[in-house]
């Protein structure tokens, strides 16, 4: 057998679980462009892998969206068959944002063996009674606090979806209650809010990690429904820290 060439220079092994990271209503892996050289940094040599919803992103449109029980059944089929990059363990440390956090709840709660770590950001999960014009008047607003730089992003992951999409899942986590899942998480869990978020209360957020053994809340000072954009490094820093 030939000896290895020592010239070649030869790729760490990974450190850790991969992370998965799993964007909102009408997101994509590109919502997280900024925030992954931080996490990078935070976390040398863990591989990294952004996952799109059924309907959303290169997933995009009406016909492939999928209700959140059903999405998030999904995605654990997903990580179970390799498509998230899971380790020989079969566990990852996941990271849901918004829709996609009410999905990842729900994949640990229903699946345990397949989350070492959850960090649910500005999470769905509880039923609200405000009206979904009120919701898009709270969605307007969180693109203008997400600035200029991430309206380009906001109106072709908006386009790839369309419309019929959007209302869909928009009605679809208004009513969605995973609350009596909540004691079933067994995951050490990390829940971010932003304290100027209009879209998802502190209020939710807070029965959200009431309702998980041992999770803790941490508040984004000053930062809405956006972390990704307004905040992202110190978005990956509080990540990291806890996956750390």
């Amino acid at each position: 057998m030939a000896e290895p060439d020592p010239s070649i220079a030869q790729a760490p092994a990974p450190s850790g679980p991969p992370l998965v990271l799993v964007a909102g209503l009408a997101g994509s892996g590109d919502w997280w462009d900024a925030v992954g050289p931080f996490l990078a940094t935070g976390l040398p040599g863990r591989a990294m892998a952004t996952v799109d919803l059924p309907g959303f992103g290169s997933r995009g449109g009406h016909r492939r969206l999928q209700p959140i029980v059903q999405a998030a059944e999904t995605l654990a089929e997903e990580i179970v068959h390799g498509a998230a990059g899971e380790d020989e363990a079969g566990a990852v440390d996941l990271v849901g944002y918004s829709l996609g956090g009410a999905v990842c709840l729900r994949v640990a709660a229903t699946r345990p063996e397949l989350v070492r770590r959850l960090v649910l950001i500005a999470p769905g999960g509880v039923p609200v009674a405000r009206s979904i014009a009120r919701d898009f008047v709270s969605m307007a607003h969180m693109g203008f606090v997400a600035g200029p730089r991430f309206w380009p992003t906001l109106v072709r992951d908006g386009r790839r979806a369309g419309a019929r999409a959007l209302l869909a899942a928009a009605k679809d986590v208004r009513i969605d209650d995973a609350t009596a899942l909540l004691p079933r998480v067994v995951a050490p869990t990390l829940v971010l809010h932003g304290d100027r978020d209009t879209l998802v209360s502190g209020t939710d957020c807070e029965r959200i990690a009431a309702g998980i053994p041992g999770a803790r809340l941490q508040l984004l000072p000053g930062i809405g429904h956006t972390p990704m954009a307004e905040c992202p490094e110190q978005l990956a820093a509080a990540i990291a820290a806890f996956l750390r």
